[in-house]
């Protein structure tokens, strides 16, 4: 399967994705492009529904998206770097390639960022990236202790990163440097 039809079949396939994604091995380079460009919905989207509809400084808007946009990358590294630490049969790469692919969801949930007022939508794509990690394990033959303790991690990133975005945008020291 080809990278760029991943995000459209993981909606109607997901269990034949998942299943390809195991059995091929993806460039990085192409995994890279695959997350940056993907990752990238969200932020573009708050930016314009931030600062056109909300009416908020492009500034604050500006910063709260490429804060989003870096958390988000830093969540998927760090995701597979304990999934390269506490699987041994998988490389730090195959790892990565897991992880990017498991948070397409997350990333095509974004699209509701259109609208400030839609944003709790999102956590659709949460929930839909859970049953894909899920559905990962399951094919990779993990037992349910591994399972919890990923799924856990997989939701304290996912929090971690929502809540540090958020402290910072509303941060009453950026207000003051921003003069919001």
């Amino acid at each position: 399967m080809k990278l760029y039809k991943i995000p459209f079949f993981l909606l109607i396939k997901p269990r034949l994705v998942i299943k390809e994604v195991i059995e091929t091995k993806f460039s990085l380079f192409s995994i890279l492009l695959y997350m940056l460009v993907l990752n990238s919905i969200g932020p573009l989207l708050s930016i314009y529904s931030m600062y056109i509809k909300e009416n908020l400084p492009i500034e604050k808007a500006v910063i709260y998206s490429v804060i989003t946009y870096i958390l988000d990358i830093l969540s998927i590294l760090i995701f597979s770097f304990f999934l390269s630490k506490t699987e041994n049969n998988l490389s730090y790469k195959d790892s990565f390639q897991f992880s990017v692919i498991v948070y397409t969801p997350i990333w095509l949930s974004d699209i509701v960022d259109i609208s400030q007022y839609l944003r709790p939508l999102s956590s659709l794509g949460l929930i839909y990236s859970l049953i894909l990690l899920i559905l990962l394990f399951k094919f990779l033959k993990k037992d349910k202790p591994y399972i919890f303790i990923s799924l856990t991690v997989y939701i304290i990133l996912y929090i971690l990163d929502s809540l540090i975005a958020e402290s910072i945008i509303t941060n009453p020291i950026l207000k003051k440097l921003l003069n919001i």
